[in-house]
């Protein structure tokens, strides 16, 4: 089993991922499909002034014309690859249409994202594609070159880690170190049916039980990572609904914001 199909999607003045997507797709041989998005919104201001229509216009073709120029400098990135590449644009006027988009990178193996930071559009970019497919999604800084070499499994019991960490057992086969973590396991023999499970599939990978004393998960994660100089973690997304994630916060979210490490998710 291999990633044949890759995709990455990013927005105009945005961050993106598309020298990492690149660089797995030409490390596995497999196809790359990249949408290059564009948003445009009308401003509150005028929304319901006279001159409206004009200004949403303007509005439109300043979209147009970024996105034109953005497909223009993608092509000449990936012009001369040996791999397989498509380039796709759209313009982004509502949560309906990145949900469209986002629905069009369902037949990927896995899909590339530049983590969102501060960047709302690149925010609900990734929301759309992790609660609109079941497409695991690796989630990295814009300009970090991955690697696979040591990979920590972020384990909760959920049905969501799970997922993320079928989706990764192409990488934990070819990894040379793979441990899995469980933040204050309910018993001391949480992680052991996971680990017999990889054994089984030619995964070695010990548990580590860490108490996170008082500390957020996502800080005991990270903290992790870096003790084991970790280069991936894969870990479930969203375990819980939107609105709970969004109002309180989450590890999901947290994690997913700046990604200190690349993260592979799914749910």
């Amino acid at each position: 089993m291999s990633y044949r199909t890759l995709s990455t999607l990013t927005m105009t003045g945005g961050p993106d991922a598309l020298d990492a997507a690149a660089d797995c797709a030409r490390r596995w041989s497999a196809h790359l499909d990249v949408t290059v998005g564009a948003q445009t919104r009308t401003e509150p201001a005028i929304m319901f002034a006279p001159e409206m229509g004009i200004a949403e216009e303007t509005l439109v073709q300043d979209a147009i014309e970024a996105l034109d120029r953005a497909e223009a400098e993608t092509r000449a990135r990936l012009k001369g690859e040996g791999f397989g590449w498509s380039v796709r644009t759209e313009i982004v006027r509502s949560a309906d249409t990145l949900r469209r988009i986002a629905l069009g990178h369902r037949f990927s193996d896995l899909a590339i994202l530049p983590a969102p930071g501060e960047d709302r559009g690149a925010q609900d970019m990734l929301e759309a594609v992790l609660y609109n497919t079941r497409v695991p999604v690796l989630v990295l800084r814009e300009g970090f070159e991955p690697s696979f070499d040591r990979i920590v499994l972020a384990w909760d019991e959920s049905d969501v880690a799970l997922a993320a960490i079928r989706a990764a057992l192409p990488l934990l086969r070819q990894a040379a170190s793979v441990g899995i973590v469980a933040v204050d396991p309910d018993s001391d023999t949480s992680g052991h049916e996971l680990a017999v499970m990889l054994d089984r599939a030619g995964v070695t990978a010990p548990v580590t039980p860490v108490a996170s004393s008082g500390r957020p998960i996502p800080k005991v994660l990270e903290s992790h990572a870096r003790d084991v100089d970790a280069d991936l973690i894969v870990m479930g997304a969203y375990g819980h609904n939107r609105l709970r994630e969004i109002v309180l916060g989450g590890v999901s979210r947290t994690m997913l914001h700046d990604a200190p490490v690349p993260l592979l998710v799914a749910r």
